[in-house]
């Protein structure tokens, strides 16, 4: 592969690599190599009196990468499988959501969630557990750091139950995870076919599910469709807020 270097002002490549960890560079080169026609254009744009201009453009343009890889590689997984033995005893947590899957055609397994009384405030955990003996599992959600671009049911199951906690609860609905499975299966996914891989693993784009539903609904003209429409709307502006600490902000 061809690679023009480009040489700036000594006091940015100095500032450009002090300021990047070796993990960053590692990973900051490859993007970089991909950014690589963008700066190229950045820097031939300027004539010789700008150069100093031009590297600085390039330095911010490195920067910003710089600072969304480190963000990707620092950023921690929303979910984490506790073994049981590990498992938060009933009296530290307080229950706040419950919901099942299918085992067979005859049986459904109950998942209960429950908020972590001693987590912290700005990183409040809900545990999910479900299953007995040998095959008991239990998982903490930090629901916080829940990619609702990229989420599991489980996932969406620990963070609207925190939200109904927190007293933002879908008018009318049972909960606001039933409500979310309503939609889901107005989107095609069917609310009967869930079994444990799929709700613990399977992702999708629930922000796009949403206003997928909104669109289809909102110009419908039966009560039904009109309803589905408000719930979307409302679980969007749930989503969309969801950072807002209104609500009850004590662990009881």
């Amino acid at each position: 592969m061809n690679m023009r270097v480009v040489s700036c002002n000594t006091q940015y490549n100095n500032k450009w690599f002090s300021n990047v960890s070796a993990n960053t560079r590692m990973f900051g080169f490859e993007q970089c190599m991909l950014d690589a026609s963008s700066v190229e254009k950045t820097f031939e744009a300027y004539s010789a009196p700008n150069k100093k201009q031009g590297c600085q453009e390039i330095f911010e343009k490195l920067s910003l990468a710089s600072r969304g890889i480190q963000e990707r590689i620092q950023k921690k997984s929303a979910v984490e499988q506790i073994s049981p033995e590990n498992e938060i005893p009933r009296g530290d947590i307080k229950a706040i959501g419950l919901t099942s899957y299918e085992i067979s055609s005859m049986a459904s397994q109950l998942v209960m969630a429950g908020l972590v009384k001693d987590s912290d405030l700005n990183d409040p955990i809900v545990q999910i557990a479900y299953g007995k003996g040998d095959e008991r599992k239990v998982y903490h959600v930090h629901v916080n750091d829940v990619d609702t671009s990229n989420a599991s049911d489980m996932e969406m199951f620990a963070l609207l139950s925190y939200e109904g906690y927190k007293g933002n609860n879908v008018p009318g609905a049972i909960n606001n995870y039933s409500a979310y499975k309503a939609m889901k299966a107005n989107a095609g996914y069917g609310m009967g076919m869930m079994n444990e891989n799929s709700f613990v693993n399977d992702k999708i784009n629930a922000e796009q599910l949403l206003k997928d539903v909104y669109d289809l609904m909102k110009d419908g003209q039966s009560s039904g469709e009109k309803k589905n429409a408000d719930i979307c709307d409302y679980l969007i502006q749930m989503l969309k807020n969801r950072s807002d600490l209104s609500g009850e902000r004590k662990w009881s």
